[in-house]
């Protein structure tokens, strides 16, 4: 049987050795790297404003303008605003009721 080395530092006795997984580890990599996918990866529009040729960008802008909307006629009074939605040449244009 092969003698034990003394006075060796913590690095000295750690070489060559490596560690394996645990199932924790190795489901947090995971959720690590899901987290990183969903964000480089931009959310696709909803299939019907994909179907309209909306990009994500433009879904969330839309979005967005309408929530304002909503927000400044529940401030003045409005609680169930009916949209009305038409088209004149290159505009579309959406009013609310």
């Amino acid at each position: 049987m092969a003698k034990i080395p003394k006075n060796r530092s913590d690095k000295d006795m750690m070489q060559g050795f490596e560690e394996e997984e645990t199932l924790a580890e190795a489901l947090l990599k995971r959720e690590r790297q899901e987290a990183e996918r969903a964000r480089v990866q931009p959310p696709e529009p909803p299939a019907d404003l994909a179907r309209a040729g909306l990009t994500s960008a433009q879904t969330e802008e839309l979005g967005r303008a309408l929530l304002e909307l909503r927000l400044t006629l529940a401030q003045e009074g409005v609680t169930s605003p009916r949209l009305k939605i038409a088209r004149k040449g290159r505009q579309v244009i959406i009013t609310a009721t």
